[in-house]
């Protein structure tokens, strides 16, 4: 879908280029896609390229995978078209350090009772890597992602998602308030 977003809360996929959104059991689902950013979730539209695991060029650009909708200017119409967020959060020195530091203290916990532990494992597609992965008894293997700024649900469910597809049993993402 060429003009389109992802909603986190429905789980559905709006076509902007239909009147309807695509879902017309849905009477206010332009009042609220078009809210201020300010007045909703900032994570409520998510890029549909993210969303299906594809690479954003925007994101690579420096943009977070977040949306919000605005209106164009083609000719003279005026077309409903998405828009990524700026980043908001880049991570601080001493959450880089904190960051780091809790990877290699999980991988280090696990060697010591035993198990095998990596940091910066990536899955077999290569396209995500977990921050420390420990492998147990039954080859269950346990993906950790360490977090120092908050993580939506939609995220997490996101990512856990993507864990369990690379056969890693996902033991949630903690948010870590102060480092370690």
């Amino acid at each position: 879908m060429a003009n389109g977003v992802w909603h986190t809360g429905y789980g559905i996929a709006i076509n902007l280029s239909l009147p309807d959104l695509g879902h017309p059991g849905r009477p206010d689902l332009l009042r609220e896609i078009t809210a201020r950013v300010a007045d909703r979730d900032p994570q409520l539209l998510e890029c549909l390229a993210h969303h299906d695991g594809r690479e954003c060029l925007s994101e690579t650009g420096g943009k977070s995978p977040w949306m919000f909708i605005r209106r164009g200017r083609v000719g003279g119409r005026r077309p409903l078209v998405v828009s990524h967020l700026p980043i908001t959060h880049k991570a601080t020195p001493a959450e880089g350090e904190a960051h780091k530091a809790t990877k290699e203290r999980i991988v280090e916990t696990a060697s010591r009772c035993g198990l095998d532990a990596e940091a910066e494992v990536p899955t077999a597609n290569r396209r995500s890597i977990t921050d420390a992965l420990v492998t147990g008894p039954g080859d269950i293997r346990i993906g950790w992602e360490i977090q120092y700024h908050h993580l939506s649900p939609s995220s997490v469910h996101r990512r856990s998602v993507n864990a369990v597809q690379h056969d890693i049993t996902p033991c949630g993402w903690p948010r870590t308030a102060q480092p370690p």
